[in-house]
């Protein structure tokens, strides 16, 4: 790595262990690889096999950058190497990594003699988010970690991410104050609890578990490597780095840098330092934070120290990050990066003392800052805020996830900022009143350029309104660390509810169109009835009789208070209307119904509207719910109502005699049938030219014969069934069989 400043000396790291576990010396003796890596203990096979022994010749692994979603076929692969030794016959062993997210594995291959082997695993690199991917490749004999081998990374692509995101507050509460936190990529977030001398873990399926750490005082800053192993600065004098790693194995690592270095004259003569800030980047180069002299110490996985002395100066400066490119961020009363290649420049003189996480786009995620909460300063202007995160918050601390994910330490609470989506809450409102607009954002969280491709808007109280800055446009492009704003109002037409969505579509993680959306609510406190059906129909109905019942079902959709049901009208005394079962007061969500009957005078159409008034336990006027009645009146008659057709000779047909189908209403009638019924239905016949219906004022012929099939009076009747409301009509019919 680019030497920073003042001091490279190579050094043999000493690693204290208050645990013997082999697999965490193994990771440790991986990582630093200067002499102390010939001196850890061979890890053990099963008692009385051969101990076996993989030292790896090259770590860590570091890749180029490559597109998120690079083909396998595209994609950079590498070698990891060991020797293998300490085992008798032959022996192959297996690889595993320690997240899977951004890397494969390719067939293991050994060559050598018996007892000793070099074996050679190819990993490529694909990875899934931009940024620092890190990740660690095992070396593996059964379950036994043989070495562990540092990968990394940096994906490419845009990543839209919804501002200000949907805050979970809190998260989890404790009684100490959270300091720092770190997101593994796994989603586990790793938070401290200074004053109360402990670290917490925190799974996405929300497990919350405290590390069985021994002998912390106050652990202050933390910071996770590929392999999952955790590092904690404490708010103490101290010359270690705590170590917990994935296996649950506790250890330290001194950070002392050797002569020619010369501690500042304030560092109690060099007997004491003050570690209160910790980072590693993707290839194991761990950075601390010296508060007694303000120097950031860099050591290397040889074992080899830079120091940097922080300049220009800055007030307390109090936490240290580092990005994918190597750049170390120093928040205090100022915020300085010091790049890769050494050149460290003051980029913000407001400051930042509890975090300065940056992402992709090298964006710093400040806290404390102007505003409130977590601010977010891009590359392009560190001195200016582009937005809030959390700002109802007091952070001590934050951690950023590789996806977006920002957590924040709250006082005794640990908060979520989720921006893979949003929400825009507007509240109570007043019907009829548009709301001021409310803004949301899409930022590109990613380090390649984002191309907004859509924006659609559902819900029927909400529109798209000016945004007061950058607004988003079908096709906006956005360069990493930009944003652009959609604005959004909201007008209630009544009381209520409300929802509705924001969707932006873009090519976030090198997608043709990944969709994420903002929620819209609000809502109005009232009364809000609603009738089903909106309308009611009655079928035509016979003059002067009355139909069978309709049932109007109402519904209080408003929000907190019921309403109170009147007496409902009708404009048309064709229509009565019936209270039902809406006699008490209408709790929101509940239903009662009205009854409603049509008797009509003429036959001829009817029209008419039901007014229901409504009133609210809230108080205040409302406007009564209407809906529409409809209905016709209809008289079917059949003339003549009876037909004799006296003496016919048994076997004989008669003479057909006509009977009318009369329509005398205005709407047309649908027949169903048209039969012979009664007791000696089979003596007579009919034909008509009726169709399927008689218009309205219409009329049609029904023909009937006479059959006698023996003597003596027969009778039975023509039967019309239709819909309407007198059906079936119906004329007598009767004749004499003689012999």
């Amino acid at each position: 790595m680019t030497q920073r400043s003042q001091i490279l000396a190579s050094m043999m790291l000493t690693a204290v262990f208050l645990s013997s576990s082999a697999a965490q010396v193994e990771s440790i003796k991986a990582r630093f690889v200067g002499s102390q890596q010939t001196q850890g203990k061979p890890i053990l096979r099963d008692a009385g096999q051969p101990a076996v022994v993989a030292n790896p010749t090259s770590p860590p692994i570091v890749f180029n950058p490559a597109a998120v979603g690079v083909s396998s076929s595209s994609a950079q692969t590498l070698d990891a190497t060991f020797d293998v030794s300490g085992y008798s016959g032959s022996f192959t062993p297996t690889a595993a990594f320690h997240y899977g997210h951004d890397y494969k594995l390719g067939t293991i291959t050994c060559t050598g003699g018996s007892g000793s082997e070099t074996c050679t695993v190819p990993v490529t690199f694909i990875p899934t988010l931009p940024g620092a991917r890190k990740d660690a490749l095992l070396l593996m004999d059964g379950s036994t970690v043989l070495a562990t081998v540092l990968l990394g990374g940096t994906g490419q692509s845009g990543m839209a991410l919804i501002q200000p995101g949907v805050v979970t507050s809190p998260l989890s509460d404790e009684p100490f104050y959270i300091y720092q936190s770190v997101v593994d990529e796994n989603g586990t977030v790793y938070f401290t609890v200074d004053n109360g001398d402990a670290v917490y873990s925190y799974t996405k399926a929300g497990v919350l578990t405290e590390l069985p750490l021994t002998g912390v005082s106050s652990p202050h800053a933390i910071d996770i490597d590929g392999a999952g192993t955790l590092y904690i600065a404490e708010n103490a004098y101290s010359e270690d780095i705590i170590t917990y790693s994935a296996a649950g194995v506790q250890g330290s690592i001194k950070v002392y840098p050797p002569p020619p270095y010369v501690f500042c004259s304030n560092s109690n003569g060099g007997t004491l330092e003050y570690l209160y800030s910790v980072a590693v980047d993707l290839s194991g180069n761990l950075f601390t934070l010296e508060i007694l002299c303000n120097q950031i110490f860099e050591l290397t996985p040889e074992g080899a120290y830079v120091t940097t002395a922080i300049d220009p100066s800055m007030t307390q400066p109090s936490e240290i990050s580092v990005d994918a490119y190597d750049n170390v961020y120093i928040g205090g009363y100022d915020i300085n990066v010091l790049t890769a290649a050494g050149v460290q420049t003051q980029v913000n003189t407001t400051g930042a003392s509890d975090g300065v996480p940056a992402d992709a786009a090298s964006t710093i995620y400040a806290t404390r800052y102007t505003g409130g909460g977590v601010a977010e300063l891009p590359a392009s202007n560190y001195s200016t805020s582009i937005a809030n995160l959390d700002p109802a918050a007091s952070p001590l601390g934050d951690g950023l996830a590789s996806n977006g994910t920002l957590y924040v330490g709250n006082y005794g609470d640990l908060d979520m900022v989720d921006r893979s989506q949003g929400v825009i809450a507007f509240g109570e409102q007043n019907v009829g009143v548009k709301s001021s607009a409310q803004d949301v954002s899409m930022y590109n969280g990613g380090n390649e350029s984002l191309t907004v491709s859509n924006i659609t808007l559902s819900g029927t109280s909400f529109a798209l309104a000016a945004a007061s800055s950058d607004p988003c446009k079908k096709g906006s492009v956005l360069a990493p660390g930009a944003f652009c704003q959609v604005a959004v109002t909201m007008t209630a037409p009544h009381a209520g509810t409300f929802s509705g969505t924001v969707t932006f579509t873009s090519n976030s993680l090198n997608t043709t169109a990944t969709k994420q959306t903002v929620a819209l609510t609000g809502f109005v406190y009232g009364p809000y009835v609603t009738a089903s059906p909106a309308s009611v129909s009655f079928p035509p109905q016979l003059v002067n009789t009355t139909s069978a019942t309709k049932s109007v079902t109402l519904t209080n959709n408003g929000d907190l208070y019921a309403a109170f049901i009147g007496t409902p009208t009708s404009s048309n005394s064709a229509f009565a209307v019936g209270i039902g079962t809406c006699t008490s007061e209408l709790a929101v969500g509940s239903t009662c119904t009205l009854s409603v009957t049509f008797t009509p005078t003429a036959p001829q159409s009817y029209t008419g509207t039901v007014t229901v008034p409504i009133g609210s336990s809230g108080g205040g006027s409302w406007p009564s719910l209407t809906f529409n009645v409809s209905g016709s009146g209809t008289w079917m008659e059949l003339s003549p109502k009876s037909e004799n057709f006296g003496n016919e000779v048994v076997g004989t047909t008669s003479a057909p005699k006509k009977i009318e189908l009369i329509n005398k209403g205005s709407t047309a009638v649908n027949i169903t049938s048209i039969s012979i019924t009664g007791a000696d239905a089979s003596d007579f016949a009919e034909t008509n030219n009726c169709g399927s219906g008689v218009a309205g004022g219409g009329n049609c012929v029904i023909k009937v014969t006479f059959t006698p099939s023996t003597t003596g009076k027969r009778t039975a009747q023509v039967s019309v069934s239709d819909n309407s409301g007198g059906s079936p009509q119906t004329a007598t019919l009767e004749g004499n069989g003689t012999p």
